[in-house]
């Protein structure tokens, strides 16, 4: 079977003048067997890593659920212990990415946030 992976993306401004949209919609084809959903806590005190299945292979697409609604959530690399983040989420966003690996490392703003988020393999 082909196809099995459909994702969807949509973005847009309406602001006085500024008007535009973009919508997107792709499918991919899931060559590996494993999927990872959980909610994770995510803390400030240090950046963590994403709690992946051991059975990932082939890193394919990620989504992430910022669920709290004060603090942010930043992703990123770990560079000899020092976080490079490369992706926020504000409290109550989401996004679709593709990762290339799974060493994916996660940092509250402040406190605690509940990170929702479903990972399948490519």
């Amino acid at each position: 079977m082909a196809d099995e992976i459909i994702v969807g993306v949509s973005l847009g401004v309406v602001k006085g003048a500024l008007v535009n949209r973009y919508i997107n919609q792709c499918s991919a084809t899931m060559n590996g067997t494993h999927m990872e959903s959980k909610v994770q806590d995510i803390g400030s005190a240090t950046h963590e890593i994403l709690s992946l299945g051991t059975d990932f292979a082939n890193m394919g697409w990620i989504y992430l659920k910022n669920t709290d609604t004060t603090n942010d959530v930043s992703f990123g690399l770990d560079n000899t212990g020092t976080f490079l983040p490369l992706i926020n989420l504000k409290a109550g966003e989401g996004c679709v990415v593709r990762l290339i690996t799974k060493n994916v490392y996660a940092k509250s703003s402040a406190g605690t946030v509940q990170l929702i988020f479903c990972a399948f393999e490519d």
